[in-house]
């Protein structure tokens, strides 16, 4: 990962774009750790990420951007959230991301596409064709796999949310 002299991220981190044109990160935010689960290093506690209700962050960095599936790339979801405002501010985004994730309508539940990645495969959201969340058995190590014969990557609500690297296969 490269790191620009004002503190924000080179466009190396990006791993997609999404459909309503908002960037995809790798899963790792700004310094190097788990976006939405960053762990203490022997014993110091580091420094969290300020997610918005779309899941989506530009504190770090030049841009706005997501590390997984927002619930704001369905429009009709984002009717009602007050974009800026902190995930902290809501118990449900703050504490249980995969709850958070998938608080889209039933009608959303579905595979759909959401985005498009670097390498040009399509990228899907976390639901498989029951509605249910992929579960990391589903997935290979890129966060990929297929779906009507093509490779694709899925969100996932587990590390690394969206593509965990580029497929050489498909």
């Amino acid at each position: 990962m490269k790191y620009s002299e004002n503190g924000g991220t080179d466009v190396d981190l990006i791993v997609g774009i999404s459909l309503n044109g908002v960037p995809f990160f790798t899963g790792l935010y700004e310094y190097g750790l788990d976006a939405f689960y960053p762990k203490a290093y022997n014993g110091v506690s580091v420094k969290t990420m300020s997610y918005d209700f779309c899941l989506g962050d530009s504190s770090e960095t030049t841009f706005y951007h997501y590390y997984s599936m927002s619930p704001c790339l369905v429009l009709s979801n984002a009717r009602g959230y007050t974009f800026g405002a902190t995930c902290k501010s809501n118990s449900v985004c703050y504490k249980d991301k995969k709850t958070y994730m998938g608080t889209v309508k039933t009608s959303v539940k579905k595979v759909l596409p959401v985005g498009i990645a670097r390498d040009g495969h399509k990228i899907y959201g976390p639901f498989d064709a029951s509605g249910s969340y992929y579960d990391p058995c589903d997935v290979d190590m890129c966060n990929g796999m297929t779906i009507d014969g093509d490779y694709v990557y899925v969100t996932t609500y587990f590390f690394p949310y969206t593509v965990g690297c580029f497929s050489v296969g498909n």
